[in-house]
């Protein structure tokens, strides 16, 4: 769906199968409530169980993909919900997550906020298809 470079990284996101996109989206309408402001997104996401964000997080970064050594490697193992590179940080995580999200709901969504203040760049500042 999308290719986006984070500290020097390509990544590919992946799309959301229909159902994912429901329960996703589900899980986020705390957080969409309050998507007026960057801080009534704080605040509704300190609502949102660890449970519902584990899940939303990690349906995300099962999607993705990172360019290693000219192959594609999944960056999230399902199995133990566990990242599978070290040197991915919080920030990095949330970039990945929110660009997911952008591209799997934004269609339906147009509120869903980018609370994202990682560095990445994208060509002629879109994201690729």
């Amino acid at each position: 769906m999308a290719e986006i470079t984070i500290n020097g990284n390509l990544y590919r996101t992946g799309k959301l199968s229909v159902m994912d996109q429901f329960f996703v989206t589900k899980r986020l309408l705390p957080v969409l409530s309050g998507a007026g402001s960057l801080q009534g997104v704080v605040a509704a996401l300190a609502t949102v169980s660890d449970e519902d964000c584990t899940f939303v997080i990690g349906k995300c970064l099962s999607l993705c993909l990172r360019e290693q050594h000219g192959s594609w490697t999944s960056i999230w193992n399902a199995r133990i919900n566990q990242l599978q590179f070290d040197d991915i940080d919080m920030g990095q995580m949330i970039n990945l997550t929110t660009t997911t999200l952008q591209e799997n709901l934004g269609p339906f969504m147009p509120a869903l906020p980018s609370i994202s203040n990682q560095e990445s760049s994208r060509p002629n500042g879109q994201l690729n298809s």
